[in-house]
């Protein structure tokens, strides 16, 4: 038979040594231990032999062979080891090992090197090659580097830091026990060397980066760090440096924030405020950071008088500040006219910085009011015309009658002047703040420009004072501010609750129109000084006059959904009055009476000649709005309804009086964008005027009585007229009446009218209508001032129709 096998023949395995040249040292060069030599000459004498440092080959003398330089050394030794993990499998033993130290020792040998750090290493080679080295380190230093500086802190300013540390104090002992104590003797009193405060300098570091290098106090340590950034972060660390150099271990970092810049924010006045000449007002500001403040300054200024320092505090700057925490003052208002109303007065407030740690370097800011307020004189002037005005002041006037108060200005009442308030009354009247007038004026002003009131300015100190109480109904008010008001920012109290001005209107408390006065009454946005103004309410209540920002002052009632159509009526030649209506239509609107969407007519002014114009809405009378408004009057200036449907119209009977006055009336109108598909006309007398194409007509005053405005589409045209069903006079209005009352007459057919008044003995006192007069609404108005009182007959005859009625005259 035959068997195989197979031999492998491997190579001696083989594990590489390890040299091990031991742990690294730290050694100092103590002056009282025997390793150390100050210098090289002691190593010399000691062992009585010279030592050289000489290339291979060579001898001490030869060129290349040099003593050890002369410098201090520590002598230590080294133990090297040597392991290799091989075993022979008969002897045990291992691999057989050359080693080799870099500077040429023993495995252990003594070695004496200078200050510095020295490597060494060690390597080991086996029989097969294999080698392995291994290094040490001996670091030979002159003194050990400083301990870690103690009780480091920084605080903080706004420009600067300062930073506070105890020196290193390095309480480790180092080397044998020497004689410490100098007594001659090593003793149990005596310890080894212990180095303490050994720092020279200390490197300060921020945000990781050498900023300087300061010396070392021996104690307690300090540091400035100026000029700094505010609002950042800045992190600090210090470190010892010995007298040799040797930087020891760094403090952990200590970070801080410098303070954020002081702000200030003028809180008072601060926009709308009013505040008078030569009396106290308070101004108020916020402070930030007032630590960091060294100086507040507050500052006045208007549109005439340049900026002026008002008052001032001022603390110590940099280092030695305490800060200022001045946050109002009370000033005194001034002015450079003994005559006038600043309407853009501000307060500026600037602050200073305390500066860096020698206080240069300060900044500044300021803030000033958000919006400008009002600063007023006790005496106001206003330029005045010949004519009618609606009056009234601005000032809590110091005299109380109207006489006291005008006539150095206007001359002597009845000559130069009269005035009358909402009731008629003009003897002894009083001049009181928030009340309107009838002013007019007779005196021949070729040579005077002015008005000049004196009193008591409606201050923000007392705003309670810009309230007005009013009775219910048609009441004249004048704004009782200096500064001009938006009829939206008045606020309207009843029932002891406040409602914005819209609210007022949307809950019928007041209507949203305010009449003011410009040759005859046009409707005002603004309440401005000095001027009086209409306004209806539907019963008591406080309308509640406040200042606001200029920016109010532009606001106009907002566009509604619907559109509205002005008219005028005024005399040809500019002598009477005028006066206006507005009718209207939207998608929202009722055609029945909504009080605020429908307006009263306005009284009649105290003028000697003027127009009055009306809307009629006879079958109106006793009906009650949604918010429980009676209607009392027939008589409406405004009158808003729904959209007509198509092939449809709204109709409204308008008619006015001229009073006291010749010439005709002239006819003109302002109406908003409308679609195109709309015809607005208007029907004077039975004649048609398309408004789009014409911008004006002229009426006699017989016309007046007899006009419609008409709007729709389809197939209205010109033929659609509001005609009456049958004949028909209304009852007079008011009855009693003084010294006027107002009838309609509605006529359904074209003709021939006769209207007389006549006494209760049957003798007739005045002729009210006497000719021809088309079918429609026609109003007739009674002025009885030249009859005396009395119970009188109205008869009215037109064909076949007659009728009659009695009317009271009270006067």
């Amino acid at each position: 038979s035959t068997s195989h096998i197979t031999i492998g023949v491997l190579p001696e395995p083989n594990i590489t040594p390890v040299a091990n040249a031991g742990e690294d040292q730290i050694w100092f060069m103590l002056p009282d231990e025997d390793q150390s030599y100050d210098e090289w000459e002691e190593f010399e004498d000691e062992n009585l032999n010279g030592e050289y440092d000489c290339e291979d080959g060579l001898s001490p003398g030869d060129e290349g062979c040099e003593v050890y330089t002369n410098e201090s050394r520590y002598c230590t030794t080294v133990h090297g080891v040597l392991s290799d993990a091989d075993q022979h499998y008969i002897t045990l033993e291992g691999d057989e090992l050359t080693y080799e130290w870099s500077d040429g020792g023993d495995i252990h040998h003594d070695t004496c090197l200078p200050v510095g750090e020295h490597t060494l290493t060690l390597c080991t080679t086996d029989a097969y090659g294999a080698t392995d080295c291994d290094d040490m380190m001996i670091s030979v230093s002159e003194e050990p580097a400083p301990a870690i500086p103690g009780d480091f802190a920084v605080t903080h300013s706004l420009y600067y830091t300062e930073m506070t540390f105890s020196s290193s104090d390095n309480q480790i002992h180092y080397g044998d026990v020497y004689d410490s104590d100098e007594d001659g003797d090593i003793d149990e009193d005596d310890t080894a060397r212990i180095f303490g405060m050994n720092a020279v300098s200390y490197n300060v570091y921020r945000n990781g980066a050498l900023i300087d290098n300061i010396d070392d106090n021996q104690g307690s340590e300090y540091r400035l760090d100026n000029n700094l950034d505010p609002s950042t972060t800045y992190c600090y660390s210090v470190a010892g440096i010995n007298s040799h150099g040797d930087e020891g271990a760094a403090t952990d970092d200590a970070c801080v924030t410098t303070g954020d810049l002081p702000t200030v924010t003028v809180t008072s006045p601060n926009g709308a405020e009013i505040y008078s000449v030569d009396d106290p007002y308070n101004v108020e500001w916020t402070l930030t950071g007032s630590e960091y403040i060294s100086k507040v300054e507050v500052f006045y200024s208007d549109e005439r008088q340049g900026e002026s320092s008002e008052d001032s505090a001022e603390g110590a700057s940099g280092h030695m500040a305490q800060g200022v925490d001045f946050s109002s003052t009370t000033l005194v208002g001034h002015a450079d006219e003994v005559s006038t109303v600043y309407e853009d007065a501000r307060i500026r407030v600037e602050i200073t910085d305390i500066g860096n740690y020698d206080g240069d370097n300060k900044g500044s800011s300021s803030d000033s009011s958000d919006d400008p307020f009002t600063m007023s004189t006790h005496m106001l002037t206003r330029s005045i015309s010949s004519g009618w005005h609606m009056f009234g002041t601005a000032l809590d006037p110091y005299f109380t009658t109207m006489d006291e108060n005008l006539s150095g200005d206007l001359g002597d009442w009845g000559t130069g002047w009269i005035a009358y308030n909402q009731d008629g009354d003009f003897e002894n009247l009083e001049l009181t703040l928030g009340q309107g007038y009838f002013l007019a004026v007779t005196a021949d002003l070729e040579n005077m420009e002015s008005l000049t009131l004196n009193g008591d300015v409606v201050t923000s100190d007392d705003m309670s004072r810009g309230d007005l109480s009013v009775d219910g109904g048609w009441t004249l008010i004048s704004n009782p501010l200096v500064s001009t008001v938006n009829k939206s920012m008045l606020t309207v109290t009843t029932n002891e609750e406040t409602y914005s001005w819209d609210d007022a209107v949307a809950f019928g408390f007041v209507s949203p129109t305010i009449y003011g006065w410009d040759g005859g009454y046009a409707s005002n946005n603004n309440l401005v000084r000095f001027e009086g103004n209409w306004v209806h309410t539907s019963r008591a209540l406080d309308i509640n006059v406040r200042p606001h920002t200029a920016g109010a002052l532009s606001r106009v009632d907002e566009a509604a959904d619907g559109w509205k159509l002005s008219l005028r009526a005024s005399d040809e030649n500019g002598l009477a009055s005028s006066d206006l209506v507005t009718v209207g239509i939207s998608e929202n609107a009722d055609n029945d009476f909504t009080y605020g969407e429908d307006e009263f007519d306005l009284p009649d002014p105290m003028v000697d000649s003027y127009v009055d114009l009306f809307i009629n809405n006879m079958n109106w009378i006793g009906k009650e709005d949604v918010n429980g408004n009676i209607v009392e009057s027939p008589y409406f200036a405004a009158d808003i309804r729904s959209l007509p449907e198509y092939n449809d119209a709204q109709v409204w009977n308008v008619s006015g009086i001229a009073h006291n006055m010749s010439g005709d009336i002239e006819l003109t109108w302002n109406m908003e964008e409308i679609d195109n598909s709309y015809e607005i006309l208007l029907q004077v007398n039975g004649k048609t005027y398309d408004l789009r194409e014409e911008t004006s007509i002229m009426v006699s005053q017989n016309e007046l009585s007899n006009m419609n405005v008409l709007i729709g589409s389809g197939s209205m045209g010109a033929e659609v007229v509001d005609i009456p069903e049958s004949f028909s006079l209304s009852s007079a209005y008011p009855n009693p009446f003084n010294p006027s009352t107002n009838m309609t007459l509605a006529l359904d057919a074209d003709g021939q009218v006769s209207m007389m008044v006549y006494n209760l003995v049957g003798q007739a006192v005045d002729v009210l209508v006497d000719g021809y007069m088309n079918a429609g609404y026609h109003q007739v108005v009674w002025n009885a001032s030249n009859v005396p009182s009395g119970v009188y007959i109205v008869k009215v005859t037109t064909g076949t129709n007659t009728s009659i009625q009695k009317v009271m005259l009270m006067k």
